[in-house]
């Protein structure tokens, strides 16, 4: 057997027992096709679609929906949110959130309550508070966005020294 053989066996195994103990705990998966490290904590009452990478010491709240093609590294997704096709790195993101499709959730990003980030945003070092809505086509960098602003498309925010 080739090393690359051996290692993705381990890997396989692994996953299968990840996979089994999360359906145990009342996770719900529509397909097998996602990849979940071990360290990964998801509460009962999520869903995860396909398409899903989950990373790191990623924690997902009760009654998520996550996915497809979903990728979350390092990140906090509290109770009730969703995160459509998108990718969040580093990041908590707040209860009864809106995530993508397409969002590129990047380090240091903080949301409170209600937040949306829409199609084709990015963030990153960005702390907004409850309410927000960023619909699409916007930058949020190094930025502290009170309660309920609403950015239109193209904007732009950031900090950048040089």
């Amino acid at each position: 057997m080739s090393e690359a053989k051996a290692k993705y066996l381990a890997a396989k195994a692994a996953f299968e027992e990840t996979f089994e103990k999360h359906l145990q705990n009342g996770v719900e998966f529509i397909s097998d096709q996602v990849f979940i490290d071990p360290e990964v904590e998801i509460a009962p009452g999520a869903v995860i679609l396909p398409g899903c990478i989950l990373r790191g010491k990623t924690v997902i709240g009760a009654n998520c929906v996550i996915g497809p093609n979903t990728l979350l590294e390092n990140t906090i997704v509290e109770a009730g949110s969703t995160v459509n096709a998108s990718q969040c790195y580093d990041s908590h993101l707040g209860p009864n959130n809106k995530i993508g499709p397409f969002t590129h959730v990047r380090t240091g990003t903080v949301t409170d309550e209600g937040v949306h980030l829409g199609a084709y945003v990015e963030t990153k070092n960005a702390n907004f508070a409850e309410g927000n809505t960023v619909s699409h086509l916007t930058y949020i960098g190094d930025a502290d966005v009170g309660k309920y602003c609403n950015f239109g498309c193209g904007t732009v925010t950031c900090n950048y020294d040089g």
